[in-house]
């Protein structure tokens, strides 16, 4: 039931909110889809439903329209949680070389809820800059690499960002990476 009004991320009204089934209605909101019924005759009230972030589009009286009908799936907050950890450790046995690359084992991010189609951004945050994300900063899953000194170890925090075309949730991974020999 594609209602022609997208929020201001281009996503359309009809994917972010639960089509109407039962429940009173609120008063009409002046926004028509190309047939000309309101929104109102078309998505579910909010009561009992649950409110997802604000879409642009205001009634009269200034309030949004999430604030009246209720998300698609029970509209659940969009989240992001991450699995695996970030370590990486090389051991290399005397004559061992000066410097070598040490690569983290691999996280994946994993989003629920929102509208579903989600997209991930990985971005530095803080610690050691050296750091490279391996395979581009898009994407779910990530390992990193750093060329270490011998006997020495690394550390930065690295934060991934969800979004699903109308809200973003983020985590925040440790990377830790260790390069040692036997001196």
């Amino acid at each position: 039931m594609a209602t022609g009004l997208r929020a201001p991320s281009g996503v359309d009204l009809d994917t972010l909110f639960a089509a109407y089934s039962s429940g009173t209605k609120p008063a009409l909101t002046g926004f028509r889809n190309a047939s000309g019924i309101d929104l109102r005759d078309l998505f579910q009230p909010l009561g009992g439903g649950t409110k997802i972030a604000d879409v642009g589009y205001r009634i009269s009286s200034g309030v949004d329209i999430s604030n009246l009908f209720a998300g698609v799936g029970g509209g659940s907050a969009l989240a992001v949680g991450v699995t695996g950890s970030a370590n990486g450790s090389t051991f290399i046995p005397e004559p061992a070389p000066g410097t070598t690359t040490v690569t983290t084992s691999s996280v994946t991010a994993s989003a629920t809820g929102g509208t579903g189609s989600y997209t991930y951004t990985w971005a530095y945050l803080s610690g050691n800059t050296n750091f490279t994300i391996n395979g581009g900063s898009t994407g779910p899953s990530k390992s990193w690499s750093i060329n270490l000194i011998k006997n020495t170890t690394a550390s930065a925090v690295w934060r991934v960002t969800v979004n699903d075309g109308v809200n973003t949730a983020t985590a925040d991974v440790s990377v830790y990476a260790e390069y040692t020999t036997d001196l």
